[in-house]
Formats: C-alpha cells, sequence, structure tokens
C-alpha cells in the first residue's frame, strides 16, 4: 500500500468517526432535552435536515474512484 492510498484511507476513517461523534452528540441532547420538554414536538420537526444517502462503503468507493481513475475496457 502506498503512503497516498493509506492517507486516503485514514481521511476517509477520520471523516467516518467524526460523523459517528456528531451523531452521538446529536442523540444524547436531544435525548436529555426531550426529558425536559412538555410537548413532544413531531418527528418531522425533529428530523429538519434529511439524511445523507450515502454510507461509509460508498463514500470510499467514491473517494478511491477518485483517486485511482480506471479506464474500463470500452473507454481504451
Amino acid at each position: 500500500m502506498t503512503p497516498y492510498v493509506l492517507g486516503v484511507l485514514a481521511k476517509a476513517e477520520a471523516d467516518d468517526r467524526r460523523g459517528r461523534q456528531d451523531q452521538m452528540a446529536w442523540h444524547a441532547w436531544h435525548s436529555a432535552a426531550f426529558q425536559r420538554c412538555k410537548k413532544m414536538p413531531t418527528l418531522k420537526e425533529v428530523m429538519g435536515q434529511k439524511a445523507q444517502g450515502q454510507g461509509v462503503e460508498a463514500r470510499l468507493k467514491a473517494t478511491l474512484k477518485t483517486a485511482f481513475p480506471i479506464k474500463r475496457r470500452a473507454e481504451r
């Protein structure tokens, strides 16, 4: 594995961990806030944003595809 590939993989892993940390913080904050509220807000109000459609595997594949463009036989 080259240093460049290792760097790409490390960045993808760091981005994934940062996303999971943000998600855990969101859950902790909202759990504490919901315990104190008298009337629960609707799920639509709570969610606000749409979740990202890409998982870790899809992001990693996209990153590697960008880093290492491989031409298909038809494109050569």
